[in-house]
């Protein structure tokens, strides 16, 4: 049905009285394309939870690992910045990259950037995002019961409502077992 496929992602439109009518939407599977070869810039947020780390093993299987930049992100609670946790924190998260770091050397990716900072998640990824020209956010998704949820909030529900870029919530790795709806 579709046998001349073109090299680019393409929409065709058409404006009529009615609004805008969309032709066909080719998207190429050859990796030589122009699309291929512009880098990605991608954010990937790590903490110490399964999420993280399941987010960070799909940033490695969809990046170029040649072109593309890596930006590792951990946030620290603006809370416990003023607090006596700070030290730990900020030792914890030091620790944190630098074990990612090295996973990213050992994958040969060839670009990653570890930054820590401190405040809110939330907001801290999201101008991240902006001031380094992200072009796509993986974030791991905790599991949280709706309970959890209401009460907390989530941090993947929240990067994807204000996003300016493409976000990629990755729920869990294939051998993890699927949480039971409504554990806390």
């Amino acid at each position: 049905l579709l046998e001349n496929y073109s090299e680019e992602a393409v929409v065709s439109t058409q404006s009529t009285g009615e609004g805008i009518k969309f032709g066909l939407l080719s998207i190429s599977t050859n990796t030589n394309s122009q699309l291929s070869s512009v880098p990605m810039k991608y954010l990937v947020l790590v903490d110490e939870s399964k999420g993280a780390h399941n987010a960070f093993n799909m940033a490695l299987k969809i990046m170029n690992k040649e072109k593309d930049e890596l930006h590792i992100l951990n946030v620290i609670n603006e809370g416990d910045a003023m607090e006596n946790y700070f030290e730990v924190s900020k030792n914890k998260s030091q620790t944190l990259l630098e074990n990612y770091s090295e996973k990213c050397h050992k994958n040969g990716v060839k670009h990653y950037n570890p930054t820590s900072l401190v405040g809110d998640v939330r907001n801290e990824s999201i101008n991240y995002c902006q001031k380094h020209a992200i072009n796509m956010i993986i974030v791991g998704s905790r599991g949280m019961g709706m309970l959890s949820r209401a009460l907390l909030g989530s941090v993947s529900e929240y990067i994807v409502g204000h996003s300016p870029v493409s976000v990629l919530v990755v729920k869990k790795s294939e051998d993890e077992p699927v949480a039971m709806s409504g554990n806390i």
